[in-house]
């Protein structure tokens, strides 16, 4: 693995150099003076360094760089910091190193990037015409927001339960000004529904999308396209944190996109029809290729980036042909190629929600049933399958995870499972970051009470269905948590299984066939102080620090004060990654707050090697993962 060297810098080392990697331009009239300090560096290619030489973070003007070396720059021009964003590098660069050690203590947050687009004129509304018509959109604080377009035909009438159909171009301009609906969907069950709220309503023009610019026209600005998690029933582009104006002001053009969830989305009936919700996820990015240059945005460099089942489904997306061509790299966050279902599994599911409705296990029937009968009858598949987890009636793929709907392999749209076309090279020219949080489970466990009431009888058991050994296992857990009750043990654990390892086995995959499209990984290490502080680093905590939409209705799940300064740092290296032309020899360790800490990955780690050196109070490290 490829050391950052001290777990307080961020560092991007590029062709056995070092660049800035965090240095996003304003304009030439403005210098922003925040100053973070260069540490004495010699490791891997780094320059070392004159220690406790100031360097604004943020500048559109010259950054001055007292050098120990000669033959290097001496500054950075904000056009040689635009090239550099733009990902073509800057000859001459041979090397700055930033150390966030003044980062970590810092009592005021840290200036915000800004966009290197045009400014709008905020009085005029406007007017894109993209392949099926035109939209009219909105500008505030120079970012041109467009809700709502459609992508795809509404999946509804002959188009039920059928793959994405083709827009029906539409005359005159289309009002983008609003999000559009949701697909229909069941609602999330309470506490969760607190903490997870959305801002759209179920209806049937619901495949469309939501883009955000900084600049319409020919920029040519990387492009990130969000895809929302929700356990495959869930899930909307139309969410308070996902709202895409930080990145648009950043330089970046952030689509977020809605696709069919639930029955609609994943129901599988044996007849060659499978894996909807993928295909409109696929239909997306084709829509991004097709017409996102007329709002500023770079067809050949487009970012997918998601969680929970977002993240999941671009595990799936990855390995998929249907895929191919229409992203360069991908984030996937707490989520990876797991889970999948055999066909065989997916028909059982099938088979349970025809006798549910009470009409034949077929496409024609099971579409002429009315949606909110449709919607019935999976919340009571749900509510059997918790209380009969019977392997023989659901199959061991959906009674593990506790999933009904999940992308299928059904030999056409996935020809077999993701992580096995992938460690056979599928994707080996993709970017790849993976991560995930501390404590992803106890978002599950502790916000119902759950946690609370798990008794000692119980692990045994769960660690059996996982295929665990349950001796070494436990003694595994419980060295490293010894004071930790039941529930906090099944946490961990659980937080391991569903989503820790698959993380890890993913970046191995990649890593075997990716000689010039590297692999990183992170950890989210921030606990949140909800629930008395027992939420931790839970599932989809990170989301408003990489978004940067802390206070917007993240209260919830953040508290009040969450530490802004982490936010601005992840959201950066989110950014970071999105524009880069090759990110090969990333390694980048990001921290905040008092005492910060590190995790490094290692090939090595298994279940029963559990956890990760304590990061204390917050901490995020990124770093590349290397072959062995």
């Amino acid at each position: 693995m490829t050391d950052a060297g001290d777990s307080g810098a961020i560092i991007v080392r590029q062709n056995n150099t070092t660049a800035t990697g965090l240095n996003f331009a304003g304009n030439d009239s403005e210098t922003i003076a925040n100053p973070i300090y260069l540490a004495g560096w010699s490791r891997q290619g780094s320059i070392r360094f004159d220690g406790g030489a100031e360097i604004p973070m943020f500048s559109g003007s010259a950054l001055p760089v007292p050098l120990s070396e000669p033959g290097t720059i001496s500054q950075m021009t904000s056009a040689g910091m635009e090239a550099l964003q733009a990902g073509t590098g800057i000859p001459s660069l041979t090397g700055i190193a930033l150390n966030t050690r003044e980062l970590c203590s810092a009592k005021e947050p840290l200036p915000r990037s800004r966009a290197i687009g045009k400014r709008y004129d905020t009085n005029v509304n406007p007017v894109i015409k993209t392949r099926y018509g035109e939209v009219r959109g909105t500008v505030a604080d120079g970012v041109g927001t467009f809700k709502g377009i459609p992508y795809a035909a509404p999946p509804f009438g002959a188009n039920r339960l059928r793959p994405p159909q083709l827009v029906a171009p539409w005359r005159g301009v289309r009002e983008a000004l609003t999000y559009g609906p949701k697909p229909p969907q069941l609602p999330y069950l309470p506490p969760f529904d607190m903490l997870l709220a959305d801002l759209a309503v179920a209806g049937e023009d619901c495949l469309n999308l939501n883009i955000w610019s900084p600049d319409l026209g020919s920029a040519r600005q990387p492009v990130m396209v969000w895809i929302a998690g929700g356990a495959f029933e869930h899930g909307t582009g139309a969410e308070h944190w996902y709202e895409g104006s930080r990145f648009a002001r950043d330089g970046v053009v952030c689509v977020t996109i809605n696709y069919r969830v639930g029955a609609d989305g994943f129901l599988c009936l044996g007849d060659g029809n499978a894996n909807r919700g993928l295909l409109d996820q696929v239909a997306a990015l084709e829509w991004v290729q097709e017409n996102i240059a007329a709002f500023g945005g770079d067809p050949g460099n487009v970012t997918i980036f998601g969680e929970s089942a977002g993240a999941m489904s671009i595990g799936s997306l990855l390995s998929i042909p249907r895929a191919e061509g229409l992203f360069r790299r991908a984030i996937l966050e707490s989520g990876a190629t797991h889970p999948v279902m055999s066909a065989a599994a997916a028909l059982r599911v099938g088979q349970n929600l025809a006798e549910k409705l009470g009409v034949a296990a077929t496409r024609e029937a099971i579409a002429k049933v009315p949606l909110d009968r449709m919607l019935r009858a999976q919340a009571e598949l749900n509510a059997d399958l918790a209380a009969h987890r019977d392997p023989q009636r659901w199959g061991e793929e959906v009674v593990v995870p506790m999933m009904l709907w999940q992308p299928v392999i059904d030999g056409d749209v996935i020809p077999a499972r993701p992580i096995d076309r992938i460690v056979a090279g599928a994707a080996a020219n993709i970017d790849l970051m993976v991560g995930t949080n501390t404590d992803e489970w106890r978002f599950f466990l502790v916000p119902n009470g759950v946690i609370e009431r798990i008794p000692d009888e119980v692990l045994p058991g769960a660690i059996a269905a996982y295929g665990l050994s349950v001796e070494a296992t436990l003694a595994a857990y419980r060295a490293e948590n010894p004071n930790a009750s039941a529930g906090d043990l099944l946490a961990a654990i659980q937080s391991d299984w569903y989503i820790r390892i698959p993380a890890i086995r993913l970046a191995d995959a990649h890593a075997k066939n990716a000689n010039t499209s590297p692999i990183y990984m992170y950890e989210f290490a921030w606990r949140s102080p909800q629930f008395n502080g027992l939420l931790g680093a839970c599932h989809a905590l990170e989301i408003p620090f990489v978004f940067d939409t802390l206070g917007t209705e993240t209260e919830a799940i953040c508290g009040t004060y969450p530490p802004q300064q982490l936010a601005d740092t992840m959201h950066a290296a989110w950014v970071a990654f999105a524009p880069m032309e090759t990110a090969v020899g990333l390694s980048m360790t990001l921290t905040a707050g008092q005492p910060c800490g590190s995790m490094r990955p290692r090939r090595s780690w298994t279940i029963l090697a559990p956890r990760r050196e304590n990061c204390g109070n917050a901490c995020v490290s990124l770093n590349r993962t290397q072959q062995t």
